[in-house]
């Protein structure tokens, strides 16, 4: 089993190969990583070249983005209207009102911040897509934190690129996507613990995802918000 670990997306990262022999394992190994980093370079709204942060900082209602862009956020509000807004990428207005508005490894772990009554700004359903012209239309002031969709994205892209081998595991901060099998299971097992090294569960995976998130690992504000967002009050979906 071959082992590459590194750091993107504002997280760490680790991918488990399962090599074929003949193969040129280190070089997909090294593909699929910079398949990540492309990823980051272009969707991250913390990076002022990105493509996302182009179209978050445009004032005009109208704007066209790349095709790759414009696929993603397509199926952003595709979720958005699948679980009725409780997934909303057409909220960083808000997340940058809580002080999220920066990496977390550079908001003031001494700020503080409470749950907000203020009626949010703006929702999933004032943004549209026209993926066929990749043109956005959404009120001026309306952004998009793509998170854990181009987190879960990249690992998509990153196994891909290891489709020729006998299996492989993407895993991007807890964002982990699965393929074929390792070189001793007939499945991938994930375990999971409560924070202290407590075993909770192990789930075993094959050709399959999941998205795990906690809050023990990293938090700022004085709360716990690397958990999901609820789009209603703000607030983690932890500490609510």
């Amino acid at each position: 089993m071959l082992r590459l670990e590194f750091r993107a997306m504002n997280t760490d990262c680790l991918i488990l190969l399962h090599p074929l022999s003949g193969g040129n394992a280190e070089g997909d190994l090294r593909r699929a990583e910079a398949s990540v980093r492309e990823y980051e370079c272009r969707f991250s709204r913390f990076l002022s070249s990105s493509d996302l942060a182009h179209l978050n900082d445009d004032r005009e209602e109208h704007v066209y983005v790349s095709s790759e862009l414009a696929a993603l956020l397509s199926r952003g509000l595709q979720y958005a209207q699948l679980t009725g807004g409780t997934f909303d990428p057409v909220v960083l207005a808000d997340i940058r009102d809580i002080g999220y508005d920066r990496t977390f490894d550079e908001v003031p772990s001494e700020t503080h911040a409470s749950a907000s009554s203020t009626p949010r700004r703006f929702r999933w359903t004032d943004m549209q897509v026209d993926e066929g012209c990749a043109l956005v239309s959404r009120p001026k002031g309306a952004m998009v934190d793509l998170g854990g969709l181009a987190k879960g994205a990249a690992a998509d892209l990153a196994l891909s690129e290891l489709a020729g081998h006998a299996g492989a595991l993407v895993d991007l901060g807890g964002d982990i996507r699965t393929g074929g099998e390792p070189d001793d299971a007939p499945f991938w097992f994930v375990a999971m613990d409560d924070g202290y090294r407590r075993s909770l569960d192990t789930i075993g995976l094959a050709d399959a995802a999941i998205a795990t998130s906690s809050t023990r690992k990293r938090s700022f504000l004085k709360r716990s918000y690397d958990a999901p967002i609820t789009p209603t009050d703000r607030l983690s979906v932890v500490t609510r």
